[in-house]
């Protein structure tokens, strides 16, 4: 299903210039902020426990290191 990510316009990997040199922004910003973007870790990770615990560092395609944050959070709140 496509759906817009509404993290896009303020996401801070794309505010990021080694990032968007790289040639990897064009294809992720297709299949992931305008694509499906339930598949991008970011958007997890925003969605489930808040934009406030997204490194620039987790790019969309890391949906292991995504549930391991998901998990951290999980047992701090608990």
């Amino acid at each position: 299903m496509k759906e817009k990510c509404e993290y896009f316009e303020h996401c801070e990997i794309f505010h990021n210039p080694m990032f968007l040199n790289s040639g990897l922004a064009a294809p992720i910003r297709v299949e992931f902020c305008q694509g499906c973007k339930y598949n991008c870790a970011r958007y997890k990770v925003a969605s489930q426990v808040g934009e406030n615990f997204l490194t620039t560092t987790l790019l969309p395609f890391m949906k292991d290191r995504a549930e391991a944050i998901i998990a951290e959070c999980s047992l701090v709140t608990a």
